[in-house]
């Protein structure tokens, strides 16, 4: 007897094509932003790798500066007995110290000359790693407005200070 109603085969042809259109649009709907997240991805890569030469060439030039200009210079600062040293060490390690701040941090190592006589000790502390022979000062400055801090290490065995670092934060111990 006919009710009038679609028979059954062809009620779930009806379905199964609605979800094969759904299932189609939602895969090629995903496949476009997989191929979008693909495409992102290989940007973000692309321009990270550009911004890393560049800052391989302005750290490459500023310590190419710094041999000219600090190398080997000595500043005075009142709470130290002794001048405060640049050595190679010391730039590069300032160059290379992770920074909130990271190309203000390395640009303001053309200032450093300056900006250590004026800047307070705020913290000193001894070799983390127990190394009686070194003792670290931390003096206070600003990096675009925010708190950053010059350390200088103290070598025992012959008295002398030197740039060691720069470091946004203390890690006191």
């Amino acid at each position: 007897m006919d009710t009038g109603s679609t028979p059954v085969s062809s009620t779930n042809n009806f379905v199964f094509q609605g979800i094969t259109k759904s299932v189609h649009g939602f895969v090629h709907e995903k496949a476009e932003m997989i191929q979008f997240s693909i495409y992102l991805k290989i940007v973000l890569i692309v321009f990270f790798a550009l911004e890393m030469q560049v800052n391989k060439d302005v750290i490459k030039e500023l310590r190419a500066w710094a041999r000219d200009n600090l190398l080997d210079k000595v500043v005075y600062h009142s709470e130290f007995e002794e001048g405060i040293r640049f050595t190679s060490t010391g730039i590069k390690e300032f160059l290379n110290q992770p920074h909130e701040h990271f190309n203000a941090k390395n640009e303001f190592l053309t200032k450093i000359d300056v900006a250590i006589p004026m800047s307070p000790v705020v913290y000193d502390a001894p070799d983390k790693n127990g190394n009686l022979n070194n003792h670290y000062y931390y003096l206070e400055t600003k990096i675009d407005e925010r708190p950053s801090y010059i350390v200088i290490r103290l070598t025992r065995h012959n008295n002398q200070y030197s740039l060691y670092s720069i470091v946004d934060r203390i890690k006191k111990r």
